[in-house]
């Protein structure tokens, strides 16, 4: 069963063991969970942190509502209207009484998605007009929900802009 891998991308494919995956043994393994797979570059401690976080998902029944390449169409149809987002992230994880900050740098979001509950994307930018003046708000939440809907990403219209549930 580890004589297997699935693709990856972004590093070498090898086994559990370390040996390296011939290309002529890739085509086969597509059926093949990525449980058995794992990049050069990931260290003992984040493969162990990706067990007990799929242990915990396990345990408490909770299933993901997107996949990686969703993620990934998400991301790249948002990296063209990034100058006007701000994004907020609660991972599976977090303390319940935590509320996420919101940040404007989609790379600070990026990845990782297994871990993703909710994203929180607001496209609202504000100019501080004075001390006593309020701020003048510039609303881009059409464009963003475009830019969501063309995705082909499943989203609920939040007051801010879009959630998106992991």
């Amino acid at each position: 069963m580890g004589s297997r891998c699935t693709p990856e991308r972004g590093g070498e494919q090898v086994r559990e063991n370390g040996e390296q995956i011939r290309s002529t043994e890739r085509r086969s393994a597509a059926s093949v969970t990525s449980s058995l797979c794992v990049k050069r570059m990931e260290t003992s401690e984040q493969a162990e942190d990706r067990k007990r976080l799929r242990r915990y998902l396990e345990r408490e029944g909770l299933t993901g509502v997107l996949n990686d390449t969703k993620w990934q169409q998400l991301f790249t149809a948002l990296e063209g209207i990034q100058g006007v987002l701000d994004f907020r992230r609660r991972d599976v994880r977090d303390a319940p009484e935590t509320t996420p900050r919101w940040d404007s740098d989609i790379y600070h979001v990026f990845g990782g998605w297994e871990n993703i509950e909710w994203l929180d994307i607001r496209a609202q930018v504000t100019h501080q007009r004075g001390a006593l003046v309020a701020p003048e708000v510039e609303d881009h939440t059409d464009v963003l929900v475009d830019a969501v809907r063309a995705s082909g990403v499943p989203f609920a219209t939040t007051s801010d802009g879009v959630r998106v549930w992991g």
